[in-house]
This record gives structure tokens, C-alpha cells and sequence, in this order.
């Protein structure tokens, strides 16, 4: 049929620009945009046998979840061949979060479950309260484990003794610095400062805030920021500026005394 085979072809063209996207994306113009010249995440693919993508068990329970979601007959749609190449990444990489459904990898798949539902619907009849009950209980439940779940506890919208804190460290972050940071308020900096995460390796920034009661720091935090920040950037020289509620932030004074000798 004439419109049959112009949806295959228009099929076919969007894979291969996809495809082609992708390939350019991560060869070419992430690398241009890196100060190393590289696409940062190739290296997170596990260098095992081919076995280690199947394995461990949790992303198996990572693929029920989704046939779940998708009230288990959304598998009889094509659509949900979209998620292989988000599963074959995120199995295929080294990070353990990324094989799990908690965290927000699985963000982009819940569209494609939702739509491979609808799209077998009509075609499953008897079963579609079946469907429907299965995927609104899969959401329920997993749903209540999930963070935005707390938005419906009191708790969450209370503010801790900390908070007065928080606020005045980033308060001492003049507009437009560049800041390293853990997770606790690299969100919050981000409309004030040009902001880096910690765990990155990343250039010697005007001011490094840290929170020393993280869990980031499974329990062995820092010295204090100040140490932490020429431990990191042995070539800069930082100075205390803020010390509260657990919170420090050291501000980059300049080169390091050992730097300026050395230096031209």
C-alpha cells in the first residue's frame, strides 16, 4: 500500500538521522565543546565480556518495571523498540546507577511505555482493564518510593536549622563566579554562579562550597573546604570566607607560593 511504504520510508529516514545525529554529537561536537578533546563518558563502558550486560539481576528487574508500566501488553508494540538503545547504553556502561529504575535514566522511557500501551490498547479488548490496573498499580507503588512522593509529607516542606546557613554561604558568592560544589546546593547556585560539580575535573574555580555533612562523603568528609580545594588545585591558594551549619566556602586568593616560583 502506497501510505504504508511512505511511513516505512519516513521510518527508515528518521533512524538514520537518529543515527547520524547521534554519531556527530558524540564524536564531533561534544568533544570540540571539551577542554580534553574527548566525549567524557565512553570510558563508563564496562570493558567485561559480553555476559556483563545482562547481569546483575537488577537490570533484568529494571526491564519488568518497564513492561509494568507499560501494563505488560504494551510489549506487543513496536514502539517499545524504542528503549533498546537507552537499555543497551545504560546496561552496557560500568555505573551501577544506571542499571536500576530509582534514579532518572528511566525518565525518557516512560513516554515510550505509556505510548506502547496506548497504541495496543484497542487491539487487546477483554484486557484492557487488566492493562490499565496493572500499569496505575505499578505506578502507585513505585511511585510512593520515589522521591517526589515526600512532596506529600509535611516534613519535606519544612526547613532545617542548616538552612540559615545554606543561604548566607551562597549569599557570599559574588554574581558570576565560578563555584565547585557537591550535590546539597549545586542546584540552588546555579541562577547566581557558573557552577561545577565536585567530582569532576574541573579548572581552579573563584570558590569551592562544600557541605562537610554531606553523604557524598560516606561518612569521611574533608578537613575543611580550604584543604580540600589545594589538595585538588595544588597550583591555587584558598582562604576560608564562610563557616557554618556544616557549610564552608574558600575563595581562590591567587597562585600558590610553590606555583609562583616556578612559574615564568
Amino acid at each position: 500500500h502506497p501510505l504504508h511504504l511512505r511511513r516505512r520510508r519516513l521510518g527508515i529516514a528518521l533512524m538514520i538521522w537518529g543515527l547520524a545525529w547521534f554519531a556527530l554529537s558524540t564524536f564531533v561536537i561534544l568533544p570540540a565543546l571539551n577542554p580534553g578533546g574527548q566525549y567524557d563518558y565512553t570510558g563508563q563502558l564496562d570493558s567485561g565480556s559480553l555476559l556483563s550486560v545482562f547481569v546483575p539481576i537488577e537490570k533484568w528487574v529494571t526491564v519488568l518495571m518497564l513492561l509494568l508500566t507499560a501494563g505488560v501488553v504494551g510489549a506487543r508494540s513496536s514502539l517499545i523498540l524504542m528503549m533498546l538503545p537507552t537499555l543497551a547504553w545504560r546496561f552496557a556502561g560500568d555505573v551501577s546507577y544506571y542499571w536500576g529504575w530509582q534514579w532518572h535514566y528511566s525518565a525518557a522511557l516512560m513516554p515510550i511505555a505509556f505510548a506502547a500501551l496506548l497504541e495496543v490498547m484497542p487491539r487487546v479488548r477483554w484486557k484492557r482493564w487488566l492493562a490499565v490496573s496493572t500499569t496505575a498499580a505499578v505506578t502507585l507503588v513505585l511511585g510512593s518510593r520515589l522521591p517526589l512522593a515526600w512532596l506529600l509529607h509535611g516534613a519535606a516542606w519544612e526547613t532545617t536549622w542548616r538552612a540559615p546557613y545554606a543561604d548566607a554561604a551562597m549569599a557570599a558568592v559574588p554574581p558570576g563566579s565560578t563555584v565547585s560544589t557537591d550535590l546539597t546546593l549545586l542546584a540552588p547556585l546555579v541562577p547566581r554562579a557558573e557552577v561545577y560539580w565536585i567530582g569532576n575535573d574541573n579548572p581552579p574555580p573563584d570558590f569551592v562550597l562544600l557541605d562537610l555533612a554531606s553523604s557524598v562523603w560516606q561518612g569521611a568528609p574533608p578537613e575543611g573546604a580550604v584543604e580540600w580545594a589545594e589538595s585538588r588545585h595544588p597550583d591555587s591558594e584558598y582562604a576560608l570566607v564562610f563557616d557554618g551549619g556544616h557549610f564552608q566556602l574558600a575563595e581562590r586568593t591567587g597562585p600558590s607560593p610553590a606555583a609562583e616560583r616556578t612559574g615564568p
